[in-house]
């Protein structure tokens, strides 16, 4: 339900572009993809070490790659460009 409000306002706020909602919607879909594929990649990896499969190396290096992965996935409409006001309370 959250998504169908979200899909509305944005839609009906003056100058807003479907299309680019479309693509917003898109590449969050993705970036919270890959935000799970890390993850499990990680606890992966991570049982690996505890069996002497992989090094604690292994595990520091995989840890900055779910970090990036999170940072990645919020999107607001500053930082789509959506000709939009911002909602956030203050």
């Amino acid at each position: 339900m959250f998504r169908d409000t979200l899909k509305v306002r944005i839609l009906f706020v003056e100058g807003a572009n479907p299309s680019r909602y479309l693509n917003a919607r898109g590449a969050h879909d993705r970036h919270r993809d890959e935000v799970a594929k890390t993850e499990s990649a990680l606890v992966g990896i991570c049982e690996e070490a505890k069996f002497g499969q992989r090094t604690t190396f292994d595990t520091l290096q995989a840890q900055p790659v779910l970090a990036n992965a999170r940072i990645a996935l919020p999107l607001s409409a500053q930082t789509l460009k959506l000709n939009a006001p911002d909602h956030a309370p203050r």
